[in-house]
């Protein structure tokens, strides 16, 4: 379903804190909303944890449109956020309606929670006649919390690559092997900086072994 015009950007960010406590992941995409033909929710574009699964977390838009002599201005906006999974929903959770009358930027106009996920939505830029506010830029922001590293695989991952790299060139193959093995130990599912970055370097060790 299309409603109005948006100009759409997406980031992403991960904040690290001390070793005990969790990472803090964000990702934040900002929309411009007028009275144009656009979509009527976006996505964010990294699937998040929900009941220990990896899922597609959006924001769905409400806005309320006033007319006077043939100038449309927005008057309220509220947001959904949403867990799908494939084509279905599984659940929502609204913010409450948001009054733009002598609204100002930087302004929060929404929240909704989830669990430990946190959508923010921030009023970024407020385009307006003397009539009312014709065109409004949001900022949406989802933050959760990310898991900690597993330690033993990660370290077993280490160590396999430590390993690997003190074997001289006539046995590449076993190196190859064991970079392999190593990369293997290292879930998919943890973005800690520490997997990140060990993940990077087996894979650049395996590529240059494997193009010669």
């Amino acid at each position: 379903m299309l409603k109005r015009n948006a100009i759409l950007i997406f980031f992403l960010f991960v904040f690290c804190f001390p070793a005990f406590a969790e990472q803090l992941s964000e990702q934040n995409f900002q929309l411009m909303f007028g009275y144009d033909v656009r979509p009527d929710h976006v996505e964010f574009k990294k699937p998040v944890f929900y009941q220990k699964e990896l899922l597609i977390h959006d924001v769905f838009f409400k806005e309320e449109w006033k007319n006077t002599d043939d100038e449309y201005y927005i008057s309220t906006i509220s947001f959904e956020l949403r867990v799908k999974k494939g084509n279905e929903i599984l659940v929502k959770v609204p913010t409450q309606k948001f009054s733009l009358i002598n609204a100002k930027q930087n302004a929060v106009i929404g929240k909704a929670e989830l669990g430990d996920t946190l959508l923010t939505a921030e009023l970024l830029d407020i385009q307006q006649t003397p009539t009312g506010i014709t065109q409004i830029t949001v900022s949406f922001t989802l933050s959760y919390p990310t898991p900690l590293e597993a330690k033993e695989e990660i370290e077993s991952a280490l160590a396999l690559a430590k390993r690997a790299s003190t074997f001289s060139k006539d046995k590449e193959s076993l190196k190859i092997a064991l970079y392999k093995q190593a990369l293997s130990l290292i879930p998919e599912s943890n973005n800690s900086l520490k997997a990140i970055k060990l993940r990077k370097d087996i894979q650049r060790k395996l590529s240059l072994l494997e193009t010669k």
